[in-house]
């Protein structure tokens, strides 16, 4: 098992939470931060996974000019990635197609059994 990135963020109460970036790493490459971006602004991913997801500032020096008009970065929960780390390996991706019925529906399954699923949200609606 791989070591995690140090956190983009730690709340108040000791949460970590991680860029997208770094969510791709966690991961393995299996989906873009561009495909995390979506789910993260939805909250939930396509096969019914609840994602926890927060928009943090963005911090302006004003030294340089910003490479974007963003005022916020999205960061994921460190549960959150790990539970993505822990269906997506099964199901690896191409990153310019999409997920088919058919993996949509294996990835549901998967959802509805694993540990850490049943434990903290309990019986998924998917």
């Amino acid at each position: 098992m791989q070591e995690l990135p140090p956190p983009s963020y730690t709340d108040e109460n000791g949460k970590n939470w991680y860029n997208l970036t770094q969510v791709e790493c966690i991961v393995g490459g299996a989906v873009t931060d561009n495909t995390l971006r979506v789910w993260a602004e939805k909250g939930i991913t396509p096969w019914g996974l609840p994602l926890e997801a927060k928009k943090y500032p963005l911090l302006r020096t004003g030294h340089e000019k910003p490479r974007t008009d963003r005022q916020f970065r999205i960061l994921l929960s460190e549960t959150s990635a790990l539970l993505l780390r822990d269906l997506l390996p099964d199901h690896p991706r191409h990153v310019t197609s999409r997920l088919t019925a058919q993996e949509i529906a294996d990835l549901q399954t998967a959802t509805r059994h694993h540990p850490r699923i049943r434990s903290r949200f309990g019986s998924p609606n998917v």
